[in-house]
């Protein structure tokens, strides 16, 4: 597992959110893009949209160096509580883990966070 020094904005930037098995150089239509940035001791994200360029905020993005965590807000009727947490460990250049329901238990397959490759 690697460990990066949360002073760094190693986080910040666009990303893709992919399964993990998705290769390496070829990014696929279906994706999550996500955007961080980290500043005065905190990171912030918003989604991505991929047409517009539209950011949507994220309730909550956590970095502790080696773990990041991430939010979507609730949308109405639904108990911010109820939102499952994307839990990613930091492997090399990427982000890998699950999305995790309020119980801590995976929900899906496999995601990695790859850094969007700017054109």
């Amino acid at each position: 597992m690697y460990t990066y020094d949360t002073v760094t904005d190693v986080v910040s930037g666009n990303w893709h959110l992919l399964e993990a098995s998705a290769p390496e150089l070829q990014v696929p239509l279906h994706r999550m893009d996500v955007r961080l940035s980290a500043g005065d001791g905190r990171v912030r994200g918003a989604i991505l949209n991929r047409n517009t360029g539209e950011e949507r905020l994220l309730a909550s993005v956590a970095f502790d160096g080696s773990t990041l965590r991430l939010q979507m807000i609730a949308p109405p009727a639904t108990r911010q509580s109820e939102m499952p947490w994307l839990v990613m460990s930091a492997v090399g250049p990427r982000f890998e883990g699950h999305w995790r329901n309020e119980d801590g238990e995976t929900v899906g397959p496999k995601l990695k966070l790859d850094r969007a490759v700017e054109s």
